[in-house]
């Protein structure tokens, strides 16, 4: 059997030799290519948590006030879905069922993850290339494509995400690790599916441990006219408090990144450090 990496490369060096004979057909080429210009961007800050919340695990007044906050934070259940030896991690793939609060329906998000080799504009486009010739495609019906621009580095994921009721729960704490291997086996896309060869993800459901659930808070502002998110997460050791924007295009997304960098820095709360959030949490449940 085919490990699943090895497999692709297989999969695409066979593309690229019948690349020439696809040329000779009738047949255009798809019109959902991406650009650094087109490609969504979160831009992702990790926050010195002792300094920027309270005793009560909550924003200071002063954060609030400095990224327009108010006071109203919205709980949001998550549970991860991976196997002890992080099978589907180590393909860059990452399962996740996700229930907001007062919200009816649960989202159930795969999505897979290229690093980039850069920062900049040639490093985009080689990963968005690499992506779509591993067959994603990105359209409002297929995948959505965004890149994750931490403190030293950017990843891209290609997304694809399901809602929907399951039986007539209402909690997360409901779901039995069978239960999120059933919802995954429905709503899992084919690329994960056959990763590298035929049913692949089937091997890996039948090892799969529920990661979860967990649950951490939501509170959103405004910076500059940019909506802001901030998320707190409760670790075994301490918190997670990430702050995040979201903006369209590579011009934009750098502008507004350097601009809250340095006020973050002036503030002196910025972590100098990405956040691992999904590593970090499959660490504490299934063991570093």
């Amino acid at each position: 059997m085919l490990h699943g990496s090895v497999a692709q490369r297989i999969k695409r060096t066979m593309a690229f030799i019948l690349l020439p004979f696809c040329l000779c057909c009738a047949v255009p080429f798809p019109a959902y290519a991406l650009g650094e210009s087109q490609v969504d961007f979160e831009i992702k800050f990790l926050l010195d948590s002792d300094k920027v919340l309270t005793d009560e695990h909550l924003l200071t007044d002063d954060f609030r006030a400095l990224i327009g906050a108010g006071t109203d934070y919205r709980s949001i259940d998550v549970i991860y879905l991976e196997t002890e030896g992080r099978d589907f991690l180590n393909e860059g793939w990452v399962n996740r069922i996700r229930w907001k609060e007062n919200k009816k329906k649960i989202e159930c998000t795969c999505k897979k993850r290229y690093s980039l080799s850069g920062e900049d504009a040639a490093a985009i486009r080689a990963a968005l290339a690499q992506a779509e010739a591993d067959g994603f495609v990105f359209s409002d019906t297929a995948y959505s494509a965004q890149i994750d621009w931490g403190f030293s580095k950017m990843t891209l994921s290609a997304e694809k995400e399901v809602s929907g009721k399951y039986k007539d729960y209402r909690s997360l704490s409901q779901f039995s690790t069978a239960d999120a291997i059933k919802f995954f086996e429905k709503t899992m896309p084919d690329e994960e599916r056959d990763w590298g060869e035929k049913r692949w993800s089937a091997a890996m459901l039948a090892q799969a441990q529920k990661v979860g659930p967990l649950q951490y808070r939501r509170i959103k502002g405004s910076w500059e006219g940019t909506e802001a998110d901030v998320e707190i997460w409760p670790m075994k050791d301490g918190y997670i408090t990430e702050l995040s924007f979201k903006v369209t295009g590579l011009a934009a997304a750098s502008v507004l990144r350097e601009r809250m960098t340095a006020l973050l820095e002036e503030k002196g709360v910025l972590l100098h450090m990405d956040s691992l959030k999904t590593q970090t949490i499959l660490d504490v449940f299934l063991g570093a």
